[in-house]
């Protein structure tokens, strides 16, 4: 069983590096549903969207089908 943990997502923005872009939510999940929420938000936003554990410099990249 997968453990909680606290995960941050930002979706990429032109120009900004990642470490400039804002978080733009948080949610207590496990890894698997993080990466499913994050390829929801990668095909609505057509973007790159980035996950890490809060606290942690490791991201998670996601990327549309189509960009």
């Amino acid at each position: 069983m997968e453990t909680k943990s606290v995960i941050e997502f930002k979706i990429s923005q032109k120009g900004k590096r990642w470490e400039d872009t804002p978080v733009d939510f948080t949610h207590d999940t496990t890894a698997g549903a993080a990466q499913l929420i994050a390829k929801r938000l990668a095909e609505k936003h057509q973007a790159v969207i980035r996950w890490n554990y809060r606290g942690s410099p490791q991201g998670h990249y996601t990327l549309p089908e189509i960009i």
